[in-house]
Formats: C-alpha cells, structure tokens, sequence
C-alpha cells in the first residue's frame, strides 16, 4: 500500500509553539499488530531493565571490594542511567504505544514520551565518554590515574554535563544539532582512545613475550595495564552496541516520507532498539565479568536467604 496514499488522522493540539502530530487510529491492521508487538517488546524490556541494572546497583553498593574501586563506580553510574530509563523512560514510551487504543489520550505524557529519545541518547553519550576517558587515563596513564581520577571528579564531570544538556531539550531543532554534534564527537573520540589502547596492549603484549631483561617493577607494571584494558575491552563493546543501536532512527528519512504512517511504524521500533542499548550496558559490563557475576550471584543468595 502506498504510504502517501493512505489517509491517518491526526489530532495537532497537544504544544502551543508547534505542531505535534500524533497516530490517531491505524489504516491497516497490520500496523495495529505491529504496535502490539512494540508493546509487548518495551514491557519485557522494562522488566530485563529493571531486574539486570538494579542487580548490578545493589551488588556494587553492597560489594566493599567492587565499592572500593573507581572503574566499579562508573558502573554504578552507568546501571542507574539505565536504571532511569527503565523506571521513567520505557513507561512512557509504552503510554505513547498505547495512545491509539485508550478512549482518551494525555497530550503532555505523549509529548515527554517522544521527548525522552534524546535525553536518553544524551546522557548515555555522556556517561560512555566518561567511561571511555577513564580507561584511556587508566591504560595508558596509570601512574597520573591513581593521583587524579577520583569519584568526586567522575560524579562532578557527568553531572556538570547532565546540566549543561538539558536545557537544550526543549528546543527540537537545537535538540538535533547538539546531539548530532554530540554523537559525531564522541565517535571519533571513542575511535581514536581504543584505537591507542589496542596498538598499547599490543606492544605490551608482546614486550612480556621476550626474554626478560626488564625489573620485577617494570613487568608487574606491564601486567597491570593489560589487567586494566580487559575492561577497556567490554567499554568498546558498548561503545560499538550504542552506535549501532543509533544508525536505524538516522536511516528513517532515507526511507520513509516523513508524516506517513509507515514513518511511524519505524521510529517506534527503531526507539525500541535504542531502549535495547540499557539492557546490552549491564549484560557487557557487569555480567561478562567474572568478579562482577561472582559478586552479582553472592547478592542474590544473600537476598532471597533473607526471611
């Protein structure tokens, strides 16, 4: 069926300053079917969100050994981003799916529900990059890492940004030219720090090969830098999950007439793969990691044991 062809209703009252359309009921059922799935999609989600990142914030808070250390606490910011999402994010989003099939519709809960993309997309960015900084200081600056990256400077640079951001959301054509700046910054960042990190580790790698006629010191150093890029490794992962994740909702336009309802169809499942990125942060960080699952398992005995 031919897109600029079908007639949707839509209803634009819901912001003063600008028009807000909005699926009013669906010309196919098809495309009602698909919005059932999303639905479906985003509640299971909703429940993976919050069952892994709150898993992974209780173990850290309660972990001493996990508490102590700073590339531990990047995760425990991270997991409560996420944790945020599941909690604030997906319930709207779920409202805003469900919009066409309830008698009434709230204009305000609809307008927050869209809204949220890229405040998500935003401080996800935000806490990769810290992420990725401290494990270019960490792996390639141990010595200036012990002195100089501590969590009052981690909490102080993420939340400093968080404010700075949101002031922008509001604004919907500022909103994209700042996190499309946003975006292409942090790409080419998080490109150029693992790039570096990958050709470190592997001289380091093969420097532990050869015959030893280094100190003790030196090699024990060596060892501990390629401890540190072991989670340098997962950072890349999510890094790499997190851009993918983002090049379906780019690619709408190319695609789709904006305004039909086959554009629609496609940006509510492309936010749904971005709500996916919460679920794929915790799995790659905190339960690839041997310490970290050990740890997550001892918090679960420990709960359920409680009377």
């Amino acid at each position: 069926m031919n897109g600029s062809a079908e007639k949707i209703e839509f209803f634009t009252t819901c912001a003063d300053t600008e028009k807000f359309v909005i699926v009013d009921h669906f010309p196919d059922d098809k495309y009602e079917r698909s919005r059932i799935a999303a639905i479906v999609v985003s509640c299971i989600l909703l429940l993976t969100m919050i069952s892994l990142n709150g898993i992974s914030i209780i173990t850290i808070r309660r972990s001493s050994q996990l508490k102590s250390k700073v590339c531990y606490f990047f995760l425990l910011l991270q997991s409560i981003v996420d944790l945020g999402v599941g909690v604030l994010g997906v319930p709207l989003f779920i409202y805003y799916l469900s919009s066409p099939f309830l008698s009434t519709m709230n204009c305000i809960l609809i307008i927050l529900a869209v809204r949220i993309t890229p405040v998500i997309s935003g401080f996800s960015i935000i806490t990769l990059s810290a992420i990725t900084l401290e494990r270019y200081i960490g792996v390639l600056h141990p010595f200036y890492y012990k002195t100089n990256v501590t969590k009052k400077r981690i909490l102080t640079y993420v939340a400093g940004s968080c404010l700075i951001y949101c002031p922008v959301v509001p604004y919907r054509t500022l909103i994209r030219i700042v996190l499309t700046g946003m975006i292409v910054v942090f790409l080419i960042f998080a490109t150029v720090v693992y790039t570096k990190i990958y050709f470190v580790i592997q001289k380091l790698v093969r420097s532990e090969r050869r015959p030893a006629c280094e100190t003790n010191e030196n090699r024990n150093a060596t060892r501990q830098t390629i401890r540190e890029s072991r989670h340098a490794k997962s950072c890349f992962f999510v890094v790499i999950t997190f851009a993918l994740l983002l090049i379906p909702g780019t690619l709408a336009p190319a695609f789709y007439t904006k305004g039909t309802i086959q554009f629609f169809v496609y940006v509510h499942w492309t936010f749904a793969v971005l709500l996916l990125n919460s679920c794929v942060n915790s799995v790659i960080f905190f339960w690839t990691g041997t310490l970290l699952g050990n740890e997550a398992i001892r918090t679960l005995k420990s709960l359920f044991s409680q009377p």
